[in-house]
């Protein structure tokens, strides 16, 4: 299972953080481990059991892929000759403070979390931030993603794709 980074900070030294270029500040939940769904199901898996699809493979099933934006970085940097620092393409931050943002599983596991009081927050690098919902607005991220909205019943449902995986998050 993959090792986060955590810092503890005091509410005084989270107030005065400063988010890198290139990354937000995402207030996520700690963890999904042991929540319950609105029928009482249990979400978790026994870390003790070997599973067919080998050591570590459900721990997505459990990666906190939501959030809440807190801070955003002031400009993202892209420079095509600098492979190692530079984000692999341009694009311009589109998410505000406030937004909701869904992102990628394994960069939620490998990500830098920030522990303040109760509160867990999660420095992300933009270019895994896939959609953003602001009120009624579904917001594509980063020109990667290719979301379809469908209605059905009362909820949401989004459908996309990214780099060949289809993936399906209901609101």
């Amino acid at each position: 299972m993959p090792k986060t980074n955590q810092i503890t900070l005091s509410r005084n030294e989270f107030n005065n953080y400063v988010v890198n270029n290139g990354f937000v500040l995402v207030k996520t939940k700690k963890s999904n481990e042991g929540a319950e769904t609105k029928s009482g199901i249990l979400i978790g898996f026994n870390v003790n059991t070997n599973y067919a699809e080998g050591p570590g493979s459900h721990v997505a099933d459990l990666a906190v892929i939501t959030g809440e934006v807190v801070a955003v970085c002031d400009n993202i940097y892209f420079d095509r000759e600098d492979v190692n620092d530079s984000m692999l393409w341009h694009t311009e931050i589109e998410v505000k403070v406030g937004d909701k943002v869904w992102f990628d599983y394994l960069e939620s596991l490998n990500c830098t979390e920030i522990l303040v009081d109760d509160d867990c927050y999660r420095v992300l690098p933009y270019q895994y931030l896939w959609v953003a919902k602001r009120g009624d607005k579904i917001i594509p991220l980063n020109g990667y993603c290719l979301v379809n909205l469908s209605k059905r019943k009362l909820f949401l449902i989004l459908t996309f794709t990214t780099r060949s995986v289809i993936t399906h998050v209901v609101l």
